[in-house]
C-alpha cells in the first residue's frame, strides 16, 4: 500500500511540474508578441527543450503504466503536455502571421544605438518596432490612409510617435542634414510638422 501511495504522489508531483512549466512557457511565449530580448529568447528555447524532454519522458512512462494497469489517469500528463505544446505552437504561428502580412509602407528611424521601424500593412494595421542592442519592443494598431496621409487609431503607440497624423513628404538633396528621399512626417491638424518630432525614412513603398 505504501508503495502505491508513493507512486501516486510522484505522479501528482510530475503532473504539477508539467502544468507549472507549461503555463510559464505559454505566458512567456505570448509576451514575445510585445517584446523580445536576445538572452531571454535563448533561455526560453532552452527551457522549452527541457519541457519537451520532460514531456517525452512522462509520456513514455505514462503509456507504460497504462499498458500495465489500464488506469486512464496515467494518460493525463501526456495529453496535458501535448495541449501546452500545441498551444505554444499556435501562439508562435499567430505572432509570425502578424509580421508576415504584406507590407504597404515600411519606414525607419536610425538613432545610432537604437532605432524605430514602422511597418504599415496592407490590411490597415501597423507594427512599431522600437529596438536597441538585443532588445525589441512592439506596439500594434490600426490606421487609415488618405492620400499621402496616415491617420493612426489613437491607441497605444511607441513614444517616438507624438502624433496620430502622419504624412509622406519628399526631402530633396541638400535639404537639411537628412538623406534625399521620401519620409514620414509627424504633423498637427493644420498640416504643420511637429517641432523636433522624429522623421521616418521610407525604405519600402508598395503603393501603386
Amino acid at each position: 500500500m505504501k508503495k502505491y501511495w508513493v507512486k501516486e504522489r510522484n505522479q501528482i508531483i510530475g503532473l504539477l511540474v508539467l502544468i507549472g512549466l507549461g503555463s510559464f512557457l505559454t505566458y512567456q511565449w505570448a509576451q514575445l508578441k510585445y517584446s523580445t530580448f536576445m538572452l531571454k529568447t535563448i533561455l526560453l528555447n532552452a527551457l522549452a527543450l527541457v519541457g519537451i524532454g520532460f514531456w517525452i519522458w512522462s509520456t513514455i512512462k505514462g503509456l507504460s503504466n497504462y499498458k500495465r494497469t489500464r488506469l486512464k489517469s496515467h494518460l493525463i500528463a501526456p495529453f496535458i503536455g501535448l495541449f501546452f505544446i500545441l498551444l505554444i505552437v499556435g501562439i508562435n504561428e499567430s505572432i509570425e502571421a502578424e509580421f508576415d502580412k504584406p507590407t504597404l509602407i515600411r519606414a525607419y528611424y536610425d538613432g545610432d544605438y537604437n532605432g524605430v521601424h514602422i511597418d504599415f500593412k496592407t490590411d490597415g494595421t501597423y507594427i512599431v518596432d522600437a529596438h536597441a542592442i538585443g532588445l525589441s519592443e512592439f506596439k500594434y494598431g490600426e490606421y487609415k490612409q488618405d492620400g499621402n496621409r496616415m491617420i493612426l487609431n489613437g491607441e497605444e503607440k511607441d513614444r517616438s510617435l507624438e502624433s496620430d497624423l502622419l504624412e509622406i513628404r519628399d526631402i530633396a538633396e541638400g535639404e537639411g542634414d537628412q538623406l534625399e528621399g521620401a519620409y514620414i512626417f509627424q504633423i498637427d491638424s493644420k498640416g504643420e510638422e511637429l517641432d523636433q518630432a522624429i522623421r521616418f525614412r521610407i525604405v519600402e513603398d508598395n503603393r501603386k
